[in-house]
């Protein structure tokens, strides 16, 4: 296996074809009809579903069923955000944005606080 680069031709393309997704996407969908956008976020929730689906084979029975379990912070964000595109309630957008915050500040904490104590195993 090729060790990892993130200055590597495939990540940057990779990286620019995602940004472009994200930028130019939403303005295709400005002004269409709501079965137009009801159609993407059905493609959007399927895309999220496929993914979690294949984590979970991957890692949950493929290696440990322990793994595999959707207890992950990105899994808690993606049944929010899968709640809030059914939904379609601002509330649930404040709460999964705010929700967002805190996970990344907690993600990076623990990181920091595991790299300050190494000798600490997390067993």
């Amino acid at each position: 296996m090729k060790e990892f680069d993130l200055s590597d031709p495939s990540h940057i393309i990779f990286a620019s074809i995602c940004i472009a997704i994200i930028i130019f996407l939403p303005r295709l969908f400005v002004g269409k009809s709501n079965l137009n956008k009801n159609i993407l976020i059905s493609v959007i929730i399927g895309l999220m579903l496929i993914n979690h689906g294949m984590d979970f084979y991957n890692e949950g029975y493929l290696v440990d069923w322990k793994l595999g379990l959707p207890l992950h912070l990105c899994d808690f964000s993606s049944a929010a955000i899968i709640l809030y595109f059914v939904t379609k309630k601002k509330r649930i957008f404040s709460i999964c944005f705010f929700c967002r915050i805190f996970w990344r500040w907690n993600g990076y904490t623990d990181s920091r606080l595991y790299l300050c104590f190494p000798r600490h195993t997390l067993h």
